[in-house]
Order: structure tokens, then sequence, then C-alpha cells
């Protein structure tokens, strides 16, 4: 069974580009993690944002509804 190191010579990489082509993989991996990461983050920064405006309204509708029944309280007195 040939080693790896024969395995590269034999298709005619040096140990060097080896190396290269391991430090471009993980370059390339690294940068996909950061997309994935980056990906994530805006989509949970529009979530926080959808959420955010939603309370905004719901807190407009409540007090909306509370000025409505302190009227109806106010005209029965």
């Amino acid at each position: 069974m040939p080693s790896s190191l024969n395995i590269v010579l034999l298709y005619g990489v040096s140990i060097y580009s080896y190396s290269n082509l391991v430090i471009i993989g993980q370059e390339k991996e690294y940068k996909e993690a950061m997309e994935a990461f980056q990906e994530k983050n805006n989509e949970k920064a529009q979530l926080t944002s959808t959420l955010v405006e939603l309370v905004t309204q719901s807190e407009k509708f409540r007090m909306r509804k509370l000025e409505e029944l302190s009227k109806i309280v106010n005209s029965t007195t």
C-alpha cells in the first residue's frame, strides 16, 4: 500500500502545493461558515424587527381599547 506521500508525488503534486490545497480548503470552509452565519444573523435581525413592529402595534391597539373602555365607564357614571 503506497503512503499518502507516494500518492501525492504520484499525481505530481509536491508536499508544498498539497499543504496549500489543505489551507485553501480550510479557507473555503471558513468562508462558507461565515456566509451561513451572516445569513442567519440577517434573518435574526429581520425577525427581531418584525417582532418589535408587532409588539408596537399590539400596544397601540391595547391603549385604544383601554381608552374606549374608559370612555364607556365615564359615560355611565
